[in-house]
């Protein structure tokens, strides 16, 4: 296997670097889990942030200055780029509030983009604690219901 197998099958990070534009100051706290970690952003925006991910999980990322935040897919060895700026807009409960604008590109970019148009979805907070067991789309699977079989054709 070549070195970068290697490292995808050892890492226990996922590198997330990028830039924030007009950063608003204050904390930058990540919370994956049950742990929550500071991150840092250098003087003139930019950032190389190391997450300690044992297995893919949802990360939320909160700037305190502006209380604006974004939630993202990480697992072990991803690298990513985020260019992070911010809107005013609506927040959840229809106040206004700074939105996280983020151009993210590099490994999970089609989960994050998902995940991006869920948090639109007009559904309760609820539905969002076993968001990724619903997700049959990143291939997952289900059993058949009452009358159906595992062939698609025939469904």
């Amino acid at each position: 296997m070549g070195s970068l197998g290697a490292f995808a099958q050892t890492a226990r990070y996922a590198r997330l670097q990028g830039t924030v534009k007009d950063f608003p100051g204050g904390q930058v706290i990540c919370f994956s889990g049950q742990q929550s970690d500071s991150l840092s952003v250098n003087a003139d925006g930019t950032f190389d942030w190391r997450l300690a991910v044992e297995e893919p999980q949802e990360v939320f990322i909160s700037f305190m200055g502006n209380r604006s935040s974004f939630f993202l897919y990480a697992e072990p060895g991803m690298n990513a780029e985020l260019d992070i700026s911010f809107r005013k807009g609506m927040d959840f409960a229809g106040h206004e509030a700074d939105i996280a604008e983020v151009d993210y590109r590099g490994d999970n970019a089609d989960c994050f983009r998902f995940m991006r148009e869920y948090q639109e979805w007009p559904i309760g907070p609820s539905y969002r604690a076993d968001f990724f067991a619903r997700l049959n789309i990143l291939g997952g699977s289900r059993s058949p219901s009452a009358g159906e079989t595992d062939d698609p054709a025939t469904n």
